[in-house]
């Protein structure tokens, strides 16, 4: 099922997105739990993560801010992926109901992003429970004379959005 998300741009430090975790939508595709996470349930570790925290660090300087804000009682797990230098990938973790600030690299991405109640750690992600997502098109963090350009999503569903993304299965999830 897609949902709408809401994008704009603006210079200097911001731009705008909005999408939803499926955690309200009845309508999903069924996907294998099993692809998302390898251990049974019993055996998956809780792991201490901090709103904002970098999980997936690129290798080039960050420069371009992106932030993400997140509504409701699921964390949120955020990678970009970039398309044409893989070693510039870069994920980080949003705790439930918080606005997490990072800067990367500047480039253009592909955004995907998955969401639960618990947190495993980036391998088993929130658990057989893990809802994951992908966002439709790219984002492209730039630079001119004057300005570094990045983006800010809202991840909540939005009547008007202006973003789909496709709820997808654990495989397709890069990382």
């Amino acid at each position: 099922m897609k949902h709408l998300i809401t994008i704009a741009l603006t210079f200097a430090l911001l731009v705008g997105i909005t999408a939803g975790c499926a955690s309200t939508d009845t309508n999903k595709t069924e996907v294998n739990k099993e692809d998302t996470a390898p251990l049974p349930e019993e055996e998956l570790v809780e792991q201490s993560v901090s709103n904002g925290q970098i999980i997936k660090a690129s290798v080039s300087t960050r420069e371009a801010p992106f932030g993400v804000t997140v509504v409701g009682e699921d964390g949120y797990y955020i990678y970009l992926e970039n398309i044409s230098d893989r070693s510039d990938d870069i994920s980080f973790y949003v705790a439930p109901s918080s606005n997490a600030e990072i800067d990367v690299p500047l480039g253009t991405y592909k955004m995907y992003y998955c969401c639960g109640s618990t947190w495993y750690g980036p391998k088993d992600k929130f658990g057989y429970n893990t809802d994951f997502y992908e966002a439709e098109g790219t984002f492209r963090f730039y630079q001119d004379d004057e300005y570094v350009y990045g983006h800010t999503v809202e991840l909540y569903e939005q009547e008007n959005g202006n973003l789909e993304t496709d709820y997808i299965p654990a495989s397709e999830f890069p990382g």
